[in-house]
Protein backbone atom coordinates (compact mmCIF):
# COMPACT_ATOMS: atom_id res chain seq x y z
CA UNK A 1 0.00 0.00 0.00
CA UNK A 2 1.50 3.32 -0.78
CA UNK A 3 2.13 5.91 2.20
CA UNK A 4 1.74 9.37 2.54
CA UNK A 5 3.89 11.52 5.03
CA UNK A 6 1.22 13.38 7.32
CA UNK A 7 1.98 16.80 9.28
CA UNK A 8 1.11 15.25 12.41
CA UNK A 9 2.96 14.36 16.09
CA UNK A 10 0.81 11.57 16.36
CA UNK A 11 1.15 10.20 13.14
CA UNK A 12 4.12 9.49 10.30
CA UNK A 13 1.94 8.15 7.22
CA UNK A 14 -1.32 6.79 6.16
CA UNK A 15 -2.31 4.84 3.16
CA UNK A 16 -5.50 4.06 2.03
CA UNK A 17 -7.08 1.25 -0.76
CA UNK A 18 -10.56 2.45 -0.69
CA UNK A 19 -11.36 0.24 2.31
CA UNK A 20 -8.28 -0.57 4.66
CA UNK A 21 -6.67 2.34 6.47
CA UNK A 22 -2.62 1.99 7.46
CA UNK A 23 -1.41 4.40 9.62
CA UNK A 24 2.42 4.27 10.40
CA UNK A 25 3.25 5.40 13.74
CA UNK A 26 6.62 7.70 14.48
CA UNK A 27 8.61 4.98 16.14
CA UNK A 28 7.89 2.75 12.92
CA UNK A 29 4.94 0.83 14.06
CA UNK A 30 1.89 0.32 11.65
CA UNK A 31 -1.67 -1.10 12.05
CA UNK A 32 -4.33 -1.87 9.46
CA UNK A 33 -8.37 -1.27 9.67
CA UNK A 34 -10.88 -2.80 7.88
CA UNK A 35 -13.86 -1.39 6.55
CA UNK A 36 -13.08 2.37 6.51
CA UNK A 37 -15.11 4.25 4.40
CA UNK A 38 -13.35 7.24 1.78
CA UNK A 39 -15.19 10.02 3.94
CA UNK A 40 -13.10 8.52 7.23
CA UNK A 41 -9.93 8.31 5.72
CA UNK A 42 -10.90 12.01 4.10
CA UNK A 43 -11.40 13.55 7.19
CA UNK A 44 -8.42 12.27 8.80
CA UNK A 45 -6.33 14.16 6.01
CA UNK A 46 -8.16 17.42 6.47
CA UNK A 47 -8.17 17.09 10.45
CA UNK A 48 -6.48 19.87 11.93
CA UNK A 49 -5.15 17.39 14.98
CA UNK A 50 -4.70 13.68 13.26
CA UNK A 51 -4.15 11.81 16.55
CA UNK A 52 -7.36 14.08 17.94
CA UNK A 53 -9.16 12.40 14.72
CA UNK A 54 -7.58 8.90 14.70
CA UNK A 55 -8.55 8.70 18.79
CA UNK A 56 -11.94 9.59 18.32
CA UNK A 57 -12.88 8.66 14.95
CA UNK A 58 -10.85 5.34 14.27
CA UNK A 59 -9.11 4.39 16.85
CA UNK A 60 -12.33 2.07 18.34
CA UNK A 61 -14.43 2.10 15.70
CA UNK A 62 -12.73 -0.27 12.63
CA UNK A 63 -12.07 -3.39 13.30
CA UNK A 64 -8.29 -4.22 13.02
CA UNK A 65 -7.02 -5.72 10.07
CA UNK A 66 -5.22 -8.72 11.83
CA UNK A 67 -3.46 -10.79 8.42
CA UNK A 68 -1.71 -7.26 8.11
CA UNK A 69 2.22 -7.93 7.50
Amino acid sequence: MKMFPVESSALKSVGFDGVTLQLQFPKGGFIRFKGVPQSTFDGLLIAESKGTFYNQQIRNSFEIDQDAP
